[in-house]
């Protein structure tokens, strides 16, 4: 009898799972889009290169920025944990040379982002060469986020999902060489609504757990057998669920560095 009821509840979790991740309302498709340069309102504050007023470290411009300004970043190696506190735009000179990396043997996290709002541009975020155990790209612990035009390399973490960070955006990154490039729900507390369209998943793991109708929209996956969706294994308390992307895409985008 409990065989049978066990059995009746994980065919309807299956069932479920199918219609979740099907319907996939278009305003997730439609608003996607790359983070656009211009900015319309708030002052830009400049990290690293010549200017006199310019700062060194990116937390220091953080922290004098406000709620709507522009960070942008020169080209150079950040060793630091930026906190994104404040709703700001935080821009790098170029994807490849613009490198955010962990304090090493000192911190856990890269980017930490508890504001709504934010924009992150054109940054390759890393833990290289820190011995801690445990290290994160991003910790994403908001909503109505955007992460676009990025590598997240050689974390344990490449972007983890913290309870109730809704509606992101994660366009056209590379994601690479993370024990766990995405994690959807971390600390099994639900996240919804994160669309994660056109990106390079590659020598990573992709998981979630108890977060529904997150979309997963034409990125390439280098362990897709290269026929029909790519399926996206998590779970639900204890149960296997699953996340699909219908449309992966057989060779990995080209991100011209920023």
């Amino acid at each position: 009898m409990k065989k049978e009821l066990l059995l009746k509840t994980l065919a309807i979790v299956i069932i479920l799972s199918f219609i979740c991740i099907s319907i996939t309302p278009s305003s997730a498709i439609d608003n996607v889009e790359r983070f656009s340069m211009r900015v319309s309102d708030g002052n830009i504050l400049y990290v690293g290169g010549s200017g006199p007023d310019n700062y060194t470290r990116i937390q220091d411009a953080i922290n004098n920025a406000t709620d709507g300004d522009t960070i942008f970043v020169f080209n150079g190696t950040y060793y630091e944990e930026v906190n994104l506190y404040k709703k700001i735009n935080l821009i790098g000179e170029n994807t490849d040379d613009t490198i955010i990396n962990s304090l090493t043997n000192i911190s856990d996290t890269v980017i930490l982002i508890t504001a709504d709002y934010v924009k992150i541009y054109s940054f390759t975020i890393t833990s290289k060469n820190n011995s801690i155990k445990t290290t994160y790209g991003i910790k994403i612990k908001s909503s109505y986020c955007n992460i676009s035009d990025c590598n997240i390399i050689e974390n344990s973490f490449g972007i983890a999902f913290f309870g109730k960070s809704n509606h992101n955006t994660i366009y056209r990154n590379n994601i690479e060489e993370d024990a766990y490039g995405i994690y959807l729900g971390f600390e099994q507390i639900s996240s919804y609504f994160n669309v994660l369209k056109q990106n390079n998943f590659i020598k990573t793991r992709l998981t979630f757990s108890l977060s529904f109708f997150n979309y997963w929209i034409g990125n390439y996956y280098d362990n897709w057998i290269g026929i029909g969706p790519k399926i996206i294994l998590g779970y639900f308390f204890i149960f296997p669920w699953v996340n699909f992307d219908w449309h992966p895409v057989k060779e990995p985008y080209n991100m011209s560095g920023g």
